[in-house]
């Protein structure tokens, strides 16, 4: 039988383990030998640990948290402390665009979900979540695991790269299609929408290394509708994606390489 999960708020009395005195939760030192349980210790959270990862309770919070309550500070429409040079650039801040440190925006209750990668609760979890231009969250070693293969926020699939940095990208995408145009028994117009700009557009020649959107020249788009077949929803699920996959590497393995990622185009710092 499984063990259920400790609850620590609820711990009444511990024992030492070198007299196994039981004695109230509320010490850090042993009434019977004066042995000290721990460098660190929270009442509320009945919890005993060392110093060396700077540990400190947030009241707001509820918690202790890790980290130095210096580097922190608890935004109170995220309901979450942040690192206090995010929380001081905020995305909405004249000088945001002027600098390279991470930018902290403000959505109601964002921590309190899980990792979209590991499904760890981003709120309880020890390691720390990292924030998202898009303004999703997802933990940091996480966020790097994703970065070796992919571009995009897992929840909302917006680029996360700045666009400035990923327009070599879109225009060697851009040059490919150019010089291997589709077979004729294969083309076809689409209807497209971008998961950068969110526009939909129609009328677009179909290609299976991706069809750019015309408003912000991203690949990162859907095919919504097949234009040549009427809208057939047979026909419009056979290719849902445009953006750069695996499949559509493997599909081309004696060309040109056409993914991309953070850790390639060497952004990934610029994001974390």
């Amino acid at each position: 039988m499984a063990c259920l999960p400790l609850d620590r708020f609820s711990i009444g009395e511990i024992v030492c383990r070198k007299c196994s005195r039981r004695q109230n939760s509320k010490t850090n030192k042993c009434i019977e030998c004066d042995t000290p349980f721990g460098e660190y210790h929270c009442q509320i959270c009945n919890l005993w640990m060392t110093k060396s990862k700077s540990p400190f309770h947030c009241a707001k919070c509820g918690i202790c948290r890790v980290g130095g309550r210096d580097n922190f500070v608890h935004c109170d429409l995220c309901c979450m402390c942040v690192s206090r040079s995010s929380h001081n650039n905020k995305s909405d801040n004249n000088n945001s665009s002027s600098t390279t440190t991470p930018q902290h925006k403000c959505i109601r209750d964002k921590y309190k979900t899980n990792c979209p990668v590991c499904q760890e609760n981003l709120f309880f979890s020890r390691q720390s979540p990292q924030d998202l231009p898009c303004g999703h969250t997802i933990h940091s070693h996480c966020f790097r695991k994703l970065a070796g293969f992919d571009y995009r926020c897992p929840v909302c699939k917006k680029t996360i790269v700045p666009s400035a940095s990923m327009s070599s990208a879109w225009n060697i995408r851009a040059r490919e299609i150019a010089l291997q145009p589709m077979p004729s028994e294969l083309a076809r117009s689409v209807s497209i929408i971008c998961n950068d700009c969110e526009k939909k557009t129609g009328g677009l020649s179909w290609h299976v290394f991706g069809v750019q959107c015309p408003e912000c020249d991203s690949f990162n788009t859907i095919v919504d509708d097949d234009d040549t077949y009427g809208g057939d929803d047979n026909i419009s699920t056979t290719h849902t994606t445009t953006s750069i996959t695996a499949a559509s590497v493997a599909s081309a393995a004696t060309r040109p390489r056409t993914t991309t990622t953070l850790q390639e185009m060497g952004d990934l710092d610029n994001i974390m």
